[in-house]
């Protein structure tokens, strides 16, 4: 289609489905008079560039021009008007025409004409309540100020205040409203003097009386004619505080509202009450769709609707928007169906003009900004991380971020700033189409490369900055997701690397593992083996052990920066398979090709832990003491916690109880400190187990219960098994007995399907005191046969000796030794 030459028409006043068929027709006049099927071609065309597939009929076409319809697709409508050759700043007046013929205009405050008298609420107030009675508890002489995003419901507020001003004030009291037109997409914001000029024209003073004559004094002229009648005065959509300075100060007996969608700065002093509007509360949004489509609708379909209120980003001018247009269709469509519709048109559908109005006011620097943020995949962003995006300097942009908060357009929160989800649809609309592929890609690597770099910092080997980890994994785990989206696969793998060990000892080893998959996707050749090594020690503290070891065997090769640390993993798996002499050879390797005094610690201590489970006692003590110089020379803070946990279970295992217990508790703290779940977890259970000793068996449920929802809440099974120990302990303290029974046979079950024999031994040794206790003689032998059968097999000789010490007291004679024990 070829486009005019001549300006487009405007709608002009729209009320109804008919006047906007009218303006439609005169709008297909000026450009040209197309046929329905070129227009319906040319909406095909420009569906298919959006990569939509459906086609509109020519007679859906013709009939936007029709009067007496009863509905008009938003899109169709959107669609129609840009064939038809109208420029993208004119479209705004038209999808306000739009809104118009729906009977919902942009703004309850004339624009224009003389008229200023304050116009009543257009909709009942919901979910402002609180907002309402702080404003309209302001007396007289105040100024309130409203802002906040554009469609978040300010000017409504504004005429619920102001009007129950004027209700309070009685019949002598003045009611005035102007409309500053801050963002009008036609007329300029008015200046101060031609604000006064109509407030003075409302008080019936003559312009004679005020021709050329300043701001201020105009201003002194209208307290002058208002003299001691109450006044309430709406300032509405106001650009800048400079519109209102003049009127300052204000009459003694004048209440001043000013709503604006920016930060009025120079008027906050001034300001008695300032209230910032951002988005309605799910049930507030559902109450304010209900008021539009009816209560009935809502409540068929409930699910639906939250849906409905949720694409709408619950901010009121969307819902009554979405409601309206919703009202005028046939009753054949669900709200379901409305649903799909709106999910298919762009998230900022409805409140894009009124954002384009507010971006169009930026500079092109901040516009600039303003796009990078949308890019930034996490739920806030700080401003630092802003600065690496920008590539500017720290006080270009902290001015930048200013303006967008001042604007409204971001918002703060106590991690930093954050964009509506609607802000946010817009802003990354209009980086599509203004900011080259290129130049976004080479922002998100300036972004990850700021993280690695900040990381790093505080994820250092062995003493990790927990607090900084914990408030930066959101951010952390969001660019990991979408760095495949912009080509940042090695930088994706390290901060994997980088939050691993933090993950996996914060008991999110789900999360580890997707994480840590997700690299290993698309990872360089030199990061796959240390990967595969991190995978391998989340797979088994989840208790896939076969999975684990066949990872770690991967990892484990020479030309692997972290083979010792691979080893030592593959001792873990061992020891946990009860596979102690195995776990032994794999532990002094690790110990030999340790890259450091932190790996050497770490691998002695774990072989002090398997030499005290192998029975070991007094060897063990003394590598415990060679492992903790290393750790302490590698200020390895984590080393030196695992430590002083497998120390107390050492004391525990030599009858010292309640020392044990006191270390544990010490313990505990400690990695609660550093945020450490599965250790803390399993020092615990020297807790609950001496508390049981003890009697004190209310603190030891409690503890039980706390421990049991971490585990499950961290996706560790293997912990939440070895609690089943516990669990069956307390049952037998409280005389409960055949559960106790029940609970034992769940863990050796769940035991044996991980394959953790050294749990599966323990379980039995329980099982046949328990049972031996009872009177079931027989069934209890054969338990303690079981277990002492499967530490013989493993060489667990701490389990071996109390399997044939209940067998002797059970057969009460002395203990006969058995020749397979030493071999």
């Amino acid at each position: 289609m070829d486009l005019p030459l001549t300006l487009p028409p405007e709608p002009g006043p729209v009320t109804s489905l008919d006047d906007l068929a009218r303006a439609l027709g005169e709008l297909r006049a000026w450009a040209g008079s197309p046929s329905y099927a070129v227009l319906t071609n040319a909406i095909a065309s420009l569906r298919a560039e959006r990569g939509d597939a459906r086609r509109p009929g020519k007679v859906t076409v013709y009939d936007c021009f029709r009067e007496g319809r009863k509905r008009l697709d938003v899109q169709l409508f959107a669609d129609l008007i840009e064939v038809m050759g109208l420029p993208r700043r004119a479209q705004v007046g038209w999808h306000q025409a739009y809104r118009s013929a729906l009977g919902q205009p942009m703004t309850a405050i004339p624009s224009g004409g003389a008229s200023v008298e304050l116009p009543p609420p257009r909709t009942r107030l919901i979910g402002r309540e609180d907002e309402l009675t702080a404003l309209a508890g302001c007396g007289p002489g105040s100024i309130s100020l409203i802002v906040g995003l554009a469609g978040a419901g300010k000017t409504e507020l504004a005429l619920h205040v102001a009007n129950r001003w004027l209700r309070q004030l009685g019949p002598t009291a003045l009611g005035l409203a102007v409309d500053l037109r801050g963002f009008d997409p036609d007329l300029e914001p008015l200046s101060s003097t031609s604000v006064l000029t109509r407030l003075l024209g409302a008080v019936n003073v003559a312009p004679s009386r005020f021709d050329g004559m300043a701001a201020f004094s105009m201003a002194e002229l209208l307290r002058e004619a208002v003299g001691v009648r109450p006044l309430v005065l709406l300032l509405d959509n106001a650009h800048s505080a400079g519109q209102v300075l003049p009127l300052l100060p204000i009459g003694r007996r004048w209440r001043v509202i000013v709503t604006s969608r920016r930060r009025l700065a120079e008027l906050e002093p001034s300001s008695h009450h300032q209230v910032v509007l951002g988005e309605l509360s799910h049930t507030a949004a559902i109450q304010v769709l209900a008021g539009e489509i009816g209560i009935e609708r809502v409540a068929s379909e409930p699910a639906a609707a939250a849906q409905m209120a949720a694409r709408c980003g619950l901010l009121a001018l969307d819902l009554r928007l979405a409601g309206a247009a919703i009202a005028t269709e046939s009753d054949d469509w669900t709200l379901a169906d409305h649903v799909t519709r709106l999910e298919a048109l762009p998230a900022d559908e409805m409140v894009r003009p009124a954002l384009w109005l507010s971006y169009q006011a930026l500079t092109e620097p901040v516009r600039r900004l303003l796009r990078l943020t949308a890019l930034h995949p996490g739920p806030w962003v700080s401003r630092e991380q802003l600065v690496a995006m920008a590539g500017l300097s720290p006080d270009v942009v902290a001015n930048q971020v200013l303006v967008l908060l001042n604007e409204h357009l971001l918002g703060e929160t106590p991690s930093g700033y954050a964009l509506h989800d609607l802000v946010r649809a817009f802003a990354l609309r209009q980086a599509v189409l203004e900011d080259p592929r290129s130049q976004q890609v080479a922002a998100m690597r300036r972004l990850a490369d700021a993280l690695i770099t900040d990381a790093r910092a505080h994820a250092v080997q062995g003493r990790p900055d927990s607090q900084w980890l914990e408030h930066h994994l959101p951010v952390l785990q969001a660019v990991v997701e979408v760095a495949g989206d912009w080509d940042l696969h090695a930088e994706r793998s390290q901060l994997v690397l980088l939050a691993s060990e933090f993950l996996d000892a914060s008991g999110r080893l789900m999360m580890a593992e997707e994480l840590i998959r997700l690299a290993l996707t698309s990872a360089p050749p030199a990061q796959q083996l240390l990967l595969r090594r991190k995978l391998g020690r989340v797979l088994e503290l989840r208790g896939d052990l076969v999975a684990a070891l066949a990872e770690l065997a991967i990892a484990a090769v020479p030309e692997n920066p972290e083979y010792g640390r691979a080893l030592n993993g593959l001792g873990n798996v061992n020891k946990r398979l009860g596979r102690h002499r195995a776990s032994v050879g794999y532990y002094c390797r690790a110990a030999r090709f340790a890259a450091g005094a932190m790996d050497h610690g770490r691998a002695l201590g774990n072989l002090a832990d398997t030499l005290r489970l192998m029975g070991h006692e007094g060897i063990a003590e003394p590598v415990f003491d060679a492992a903790e110089v290393l750790s302490r020379e590698a200020d390895d803070v984590v080393g030196l916690a695992v430590l002083a946990g497998n120390r107390c279970i050492l004391v525990e295992q030599r009858g010292r109880i309640e020392q044990a217990m006191g270390l544990a508790r010490a313990s505990v703290e400690r990695f609660d400190e550093l945020g450490f779940v599965g250790p803390s977890l399993i020092v615990q259970q020297v807790v609950i187990r001496g508390l049981i000793t003890f009697g004190e068996l209310a603190a030891a449920e409690e503890a039980l219960v706390e421990a049991t929802a971490r585990a499950h809440s961290t996706g560790s099974v293997l912990i939440e098994c070895e609690l089943g120990l516990a669990r069956a302990a307390l049952l037998v303290a409280h005389g409960r007995r055949v559960e106790a029974k029940a609970e034992l046979a769940r863990t050796i079950e769940e035991a044996g399907r991980l394959g953790v024999v050294p749990l599966t031994i323990r379980a039995y040794s329980e099982l046949g005191e328990l049972l031996c206790a009872t009177g079931e003689i027989d069934d209890g032998v054969n338990a303690h046969e079981l277990a002492a059968a499967l530490a013989r097999e493993h060489g667990d000789q701490l389990e071996l000796g109390r399997a044939r010490q209940a067998l002797a007291r059970v057969r009460r004679g002395p203990e006969a030794d058995d020749p397979q024990d030493h071999q």
